[in-house]
């Protein structure tokens, strides 16, 4: 099962960084949904290095979300 969790996790977040590229808004929201499972992962298996990236992560996709100035403005 956290190998099927994996491959969504790595999917979304794949999918959201593509669309922020793609100056999408929302990728961002894509892309804090992944890192929220990795961050969960790193955190079980008590790997505290890596739990500390991906909780960075989650606060920086929060960040643009919040301070989006890009195209679609949704």
């Amino acid at each position: 099962m956290q190998t099927i969790i994996g491959w969504l996790a790595f999917g979304l977040c794949v999918t959201g960084n593509t669309m922020v590229i793609l100056k999408k808004r929302y990728g961002y929201l894509v892309w804090f949904i992944g890192t929220g499972i990795w961050t969960t992962f790193a955190l079980m298996r008590g790997d505290y290095p890596q739990f500390a990236m991906f909780l960075v992560y989650e606060a920086l996709n929060l960040w643009g979300f919040f301070k989006w100035k890009g195209i679609d403005k949704t």
